[in-house]
């Protein structure tokens, strides 16, 4: 293929070398005073993008710009200048980014730079099974970063023994994809205390933003995401039409379908809970289906929506922090499950009332008071949910009684935080 750039080999060919180009072309969108609009096709425009890559990474994307007949060659900063100056105007109504990704989904290809983010805390056997999932991918994730909650179990020896980290207190490594022996970044972070799973995730997702990921993968360590989850969670990515926070796999536990999602939150009506329509079998006949409520298990969210709304908040410690970032993300664009990404769940709460239930009452509280669209919702509610938990958790220890109150009062308060110690009872 002929190119006008410079002696550089810039056609498909050229794949083998350590700088790989592709040319995507007849990509077109039309504009109208910043509105799609199809009728138009007199304003059609087509973008011809070259896209460089070195180990997975896109370095600069020189950029063709043609408009009526007219042709432009753009380096990366320049079209991203080029992009702010006519967005207002509505001569734009793509994104670069949107458009790089399409054009990949358009011919085939496969660019996005994906990180795993693993929270752990004393759960290493567990946390190795997890990590030997991740690197069986069929589409294999270019980082994983492991937040270790301070764990007091010898994680670190054994992940230093398994060669996943070099350094004991953390750092930077690399291990082989099982699949296609593709090498994938691992990222080491040992705090220096527990914070929790919120905390965790929130130290996760900040630093696989901050490090440039366009989309970054939550789990637990008690969790296995099948060989091809992520492979199916790209697939439909492309396939679903407009925006999107996030794609989120369905769980499955003891071999059978395990779902607590609901499609719809309810904030409205203070008798009802706040979930209720949850996901059943039936909806897993459609190839993916929007829902409203995520567990930090599994769901790949997209980075402009972090963007958007921010990292999860680590003020939760424990449970709700998941619900909480699912409800901000739809800010952004809506959530959708796809049937086809699976995922192996392996430890279920017992419901004993323990200080894990404490936390739980604590933030569904919270959500109430924050989210609640009424002041039912904001103030009656809560009281129904101590009327609820009290009779109920009295039965098995009275003494149970003063931890929900201290529940209570702390997300009615809107005090968070680690506000109880782990283990405490």
């Amino acid at each position: 293929m002929a190119n006008s750039l410079g002696s550089t080999d810039y056609s498909i060919n050229s794949m083998v070398n350590c700088h790989t180009f592709h040319w995507i072309s007849n990509l077109r969108c039309w504009t109208r005073n910043g509105i799609s609009s199809p009728q138009n096709k007199s304003s059609f425009t087509t973008y011809t993008l070259l896209l460089a890559q070195e180990d997975n990474n896109i370095q600069r994307i020189p950029t063709r710009v043609y408009k009526r007949e007219k042709r432009t060659v753009l380096s990366y900063t320049e079209y991203r200048k080029f992009e702010r100056r006519h967005e207002s105007t509505g001569n734009i109504i793509i994104t670069l980014d949107e458009v790089v990704e399409r054009a990949l989904i358009f011919k085939g290809w496969d660019m996005m730079r994906i990180a795993a983010v693993v929270v752990t805390y004393n759960r290493k056997r567990l946390l190795i099974e997890c990590l030997e999932a991740l690197r069986r991918q069929t589409r294999s994730p270019n980082a994983i970063y492991i937040i270790d909650n301070a764990s007091t179990d010898g994680t670190p020896q054994l992940l230093q023994e398994k060669g996943y980290i070099e350094d004991l207190e953390g750092g930077i490594s690399r291990i082989n994809n099982l699949y296609d022996g593709r090498p994938i970044k691992v990222v080491y972070v040992r705090m220096k205390e527990n914070t929790g799973g919120a905390g965790g995730f929130h130290e996760g997702v900040k630093r696989a933003y901050n490090d440039g990921y366009d989309w970054i993968w939550l789990m637990d360590d008690d969790v296995e995401p099948e060989d091809d989850a992520l492979e199916m969670l790209l697939k439909w990515r492309g396939r679903i039409k407009g925006k999107k926070s996030a794609l989120v796999p369905v769980r499955y536990f003891n071999r059978s379908f395990f779902n607590l999602e609901t499609k719809k939150f309810n904030f409205r009506n203070p008798f009802r809970h706040f979930t209720y329509d949850i996901v059943t079998e039936d909806d897993l006949k459609c190839n993916y289906f929007q829902v409203s409520g995520i567990s930090f298990e599994g769901p790949l969210i997209k980075r402009e929506a972090i963007s958007s709304v921010g990292f999860p908040n680590k003020n939760f410690f424990i449970i709700g922090d998941d619900t909480d970032y699912a409800i901000r993300l739809q800010n952004y664009g809506p959530l959708y499950m796809v049937s086809d990404a699976h995922l192996i769940k392996k430890v279920v709460t017992s419901g004993e009332f323990n200080w894990k239930a404490y936390y739980y009452i604590r933030n569904i509280i919270y959500l109430d008071r924050k989210y609640g669209e009424n002041i039912f919702v904001r103030y009656l509610r809560p009281f129904i949910t101590l009327i609820k938990y009290i009779p109920y958790f009295f039965m098995k220890k009275p003494r149970n009684v003063k931890y929900i109150l201290k529940a209570f009062k702390d997300g009615y308060q809107l005090k968070m935080g680690m506000t109880l110690p782990p283990g405490e009872f």
